[in-house]
């Protein structure tokens, strides 16, 4: 039986078995150090993943690094974007600015009459720096003697006044007619009449201005509309009439009304004035809320000329004429506030039209160029 069970396991060759035995540790060794195990050396798995980490760091750093130049495109996009419409809205904003002064301009200046006039704003009203350099460079863009114009300009804004010549005494023409209705309407707000009254127009006002005209009763409404709209001369004396009793009495009343002490000897003669005190009575027409229907009797006088010949918007005036005699007088308003009164006469001049009709368009460039515009 044992030989049997010998036969069955051999008993090996000890030299054999020796070799088995080292190349078998050989192998051992070898795969230890080629395919160590990673779960029983902790060393090794904390160095992986100090790498695992440094890597993972580095593939971070180099994403946030990514991430921060996409940010930083993106945030530079969103700047160009940002810029980008900024300056469309601030181009945009221009073009509505610049619309918009357009517009303006173009309410309130006949641009198609200075067209046709092959007339220009001024190029650079900054270079103006007193009112005093603007009613000059008009005497010399008219080739205007100073001598034969006189001017009053007072400016709501500042407080300001200009004068030249205004003390020189001369006929004013229709511009009577401002405090002559100023005066009735001081009548009506103190109950002596309504603008419903009555009043006659009868032969001594058709005598009185030599003119031909409609006789008969008519409201005192109608009869100052005519008279500052229209510039009618036979229903200015028929107020006259009506009230004062004639010349002298309208004189008494309006040296109440306002100083005209230094020509009240002259005055009663005729209506001679200075624009000194036409500056004070368009002051009292343009600061008192009573006159209102007044100050729209003059924004309506028709036609346009003189100071409204370019000015055509805000500007509300009486022009007058009488034979050599051209004056005018208005008060300008924006968003129905008086920005200034500019008192313009003139006698014996050629050039009184374009005078009158260019010292109040670059006026009016200048004041609103530096007191409203700027």
């Amino acid at each position: 039986m044992q030989k049997k069970r010998n036969e069955i396991h051999k008993t090996p060759n000890n030299r054999l078995y020796i070799l088995f035995i080292l190349i078998t540790i050989a192998v051992l060794i070898l795969a230890i150090v080629l395919f160590p195990n990673k779960e029983t050396d902790p060393h090794l798995v904390s160095n992986d993943n100090a790498v695992a980490s440094s890597v993972s760091s580095q593939i971070n750093s180099s994403n946030e690094s990514d991430e921060s130049d996409t940010e930083s495109a993106s945030s530079d996009n969103s700047s160009n974007e940002s810029t980008s419409e900024s300056a469309q809205i601030s181009e945009s904003s221009e073009i509505v600015a610049e619309d918009n002064t357009d517009s303006e301009t173009a309410r309130i200046y006949d641009l198609e009459l200075m067209d046709i006039m092959n007339l220009s704003f001024l190029e650079n009203p900054e270079s103006f720096t007193t009112i005093d350099e603007v009613i000059q460079y008009v005497i010399a863009e008219t080739s205007t003697d100073p001598s034969t114009v006189s001017v009053a300009y007072y400016n709501f804004l500042d407080d300001s006044t200009y004068y030249l010549n205004e003390n020189n005494t001369q006929i004013i023409a229709s511009m009577y007619k401002v405090g002559l209705v100023a005066m009735y309407i001081d009548l009506i707000n103190q109950g002596v009449y309504s603008y419903d009254t009555m009043a006659t127009v009868d032969d001594r006002a058709l005598s009185a201005s030599g003119e031909q005209g409609q006789t008969g009763q008519f409201t005192l409404d109608s009869l100052m509309q005519q008279t500052i709209m229209y510039s009618n001369n036979v229903t200015a004396w028929a107020l006259i009439y009506h009230h004062f009793g004639g010349w002298s009495g309208y004189v008494d009343a309006l040296s109440n009304f306002t100083d005209i002490s230094s020509v009240a000897n002259i005055a009663y003669q005729d209506n001679y004035l200075n624009s000194a005190i036409l500056l004070d009575i368009f002051s009292k027409v343009a600061t008192d809320p009573s006159y209102s229907y007044l100050v729209d009797l003059m924004y309506q006088a028709t036609p346009n000329q003189l100071f409204t010949s370019y000015v055509q918007d805000g500007m509300a005036n009486k022009y007058g004429r009488f034979e050599n005699v051209v004056t005018d007088g208005g008060i300008y308003y924006e968003n129905d506030e008086p920005i200034y009164i500019l008192i313009g006469l003139t006698e014996d001049s050629a050039t009184s039209d374009t005078f009158l009709e260019l010292l109040n368009l670059r006026i009016n460039e200048w004041t609103r160029y530096h007191y409203v515009i700027n």
